[in-house]
């Protein structure tokens, strides 16, 4: 059996911890497997811009930097861990009413 999270969030947007502080948790915790889904929000609706303004959505700006360090550390996961780090993103169109937000995670 293998441990495995396939959706979780770093500081790219709306989580607490960074992505080489997520691959030392789960691997010292003997994961197998995690995909590091970070907020990938619409930009046209009320709640979209909100996400911007306060940082907890992926935007064109940082998608490079996050794509990078998510490169490196899947190597440095697997090296150090044996983990594999799959890079992926949450595709996510929120709303003030729940019945009209939707939310989509994708992986590479």
């Amino acid at each position: 059996m293998m441990l495995a999270d396939f959706h979780m969030h770093s500081t790219f947007s709306d989580g607490k911890l960074t992505i080489p502080e997520l691959v030392d948790l789960f691997g010292s915790q003997g994961f197998g497997a995690i995909a590091i889904t970070d907020h990938l929000c619409e930009a046209e609706s009320f709640i979209g811009k909100a996400a911007r303004y306060i940082g907890h959505t992926l935007t064109p700006a940082t998608f490079p930097l996050y794509s990078e360090i998510l490169k490196s550390e899947a190597t440095r996961a697997w090296k150090k861990y044996r983990m594999v780090v799959m890079p992926g993103m949450e595709l996510s169109k929120n709303s003030i009413s729940n019945s009209r937000s939707a939310h989509i995670l994708a992986l590479a």
